[in-house]
């Protein structure tokens, strides 16, 4: 399976005139999700929410967050199962580590290790909910999510959603997917060419609450004034480039024309897919 995530800044990151003086920070959010043009209904899911008040948030807003807060928790997540089941899978992953956060108290240590036991406690959860409800069983739900707080990301990821930072004009992807084609590819058993070959490719290799044991992918990184941190579901990046993806986020006048763009661009494509897309930008 894919190696684990392991978050670094950028070279160049600590920029003239980048680092935050003042007593608070200020973060500018907004989330959106999106049902797509073939889907029936959304499994999809995402949550903005303040680790020290618990509130959520569902459009595009300033949180300012004094130093030494808890900070914030957006992620997103992609159901699976029969019925509704995937429904159920992705917005009970969010709630349950949202609440896991949160009971760590404020400021959290180790919030890295405690986004990680979060994530596992949430693959739990699913899991117990898939074997005693039929209406629910196979569930499952992929989780890809940060934790940001003063100049400090601490993400936590699991399945084939992704995050990816925003930086001086640069695009790059900070999760790996935990699908077949990376299995097979960092393995050596093929190239990459050959492995993007393959019908089966993306099947996803790590889920919540598939199986009693999950393993989670962590890392860190620092935050400069002006980074934006994206999370998106496959049904952006399956079918708009990393390429596209950067312009529109370079072209957009904020953060709410940027996440309609990419939405509207992956339902100009046939929208395939549920579509959600989640940007935290640390303002300038």
């Amino acid at each position: 399976r894919a190696a684990p995530l392991r978050a670094t800044a950028p070279s160049g990151r600590a920029t003239k005139g980048s680092t935050i003086t003042s007593s608070d920070v200020i973060f500018e959010v907004h989330g959106r999700t999106d049902r797509g043009l073939k889907r029936e209904g959304n499994e999809d899911a995402f949550l903005i929410a303040d680790l020290d008040t618990g509130a959520r948030w569902s459009a595009a807003c300033t949180v300012n967050k004094a130093r030494g807060d808890s900070g914030l928790l957006c992620a997103v997540s992609d159901g699976m199962g029969g019925a509704r089941a995937g429904e159920v899978a992705s917005q009970m992953a969010l709630d349950v580590v949202l609440e896991a956060l949160r009971a760590a108290g404020a400021p959290a240590r180790d919030p890295e290790s405690r986004l990680r036991q979060s994530i596992l406690r949430a693959n739990d959860a699913v899991f117990r909910r898939s074997e005693a409800d039929v209406a629910c069983h196979g569930m499952g739900t992929t989780f890809t999510g940060v934790v940001v707080a003063e100049q400090a990301c601490f993400l936590g990821h699991v399945g084939d959603s992704r995050a990816y930072l925003h930086h001086e004009g640069v695009l790059r992807q900070l999760t790996r997917d935990h699908s077949l084609m990376n299995f097979l590819v960092d393995y050596g058993v093929m190239s990459s060419d050959q492995a993007e070959a393959l019908v089966n490719r993306n099947i996803i290799l790590e889920a919540l609450g598939v199986k009693r044991d999950v393993s989670v992918d962590t890392g860190s990184l620092s935050l400069v004034r002006g980074d934006t941190i994206l999370l998106c579901t496959d049904g952006l990046y399956a079918t708009v480039s990393d390429a596209e993806i950067h312009d529109r986020l370079a072209a957009a006048a904020d953060l709410e024309a940027a996440a309609d763009s990419l939405i509207e661009e992956a339902n100009r494509r046939g929208g395939p897919d549920n579509i959600t897309v989640v940007l935290c930008r640390l303002a300038a």
